[in-house]
């Protein structure tokens, strides 16, 4: 991934900055690695919840990330296969 400033400029007391991100490939499979990850251990933590855990929460979060997940393939599959 790079990033590259293309603009800085002030507004009330703000500092607003465009950048342009590229990314590779292999940034987005890394980020999928990194959401699976994620995703194993929050239904780990529903599995074994008790009483005490914040379920509603932790479907919250497994719903975020499966969107996130779905997003990044999408963002994979967008890749030219050479």
């Amino acid at each position: 991934m790079t990033t590259e400033r293309t603009s800085t400029t002030y507004e009330n007391g703000k500092r607003i900055e465009i950048q342009r991100v590229t990314y590779e490939r292999s940034d987005d499979l890394y980020t999928l690695a990194n959401l699976q990850r994620r995703y194993e251990y929050v239904c780990e933590q529903i599995d074994n919840a008790t009483e005490d855990t914040n379920i509603k929460g932790l479907r919250a979060e497994k719903a975020q990330i499966e969107a996130s997940i779905k997003e990044t393939e999408d963002f994979i599959a967008g890749y030219s296969k050479k």
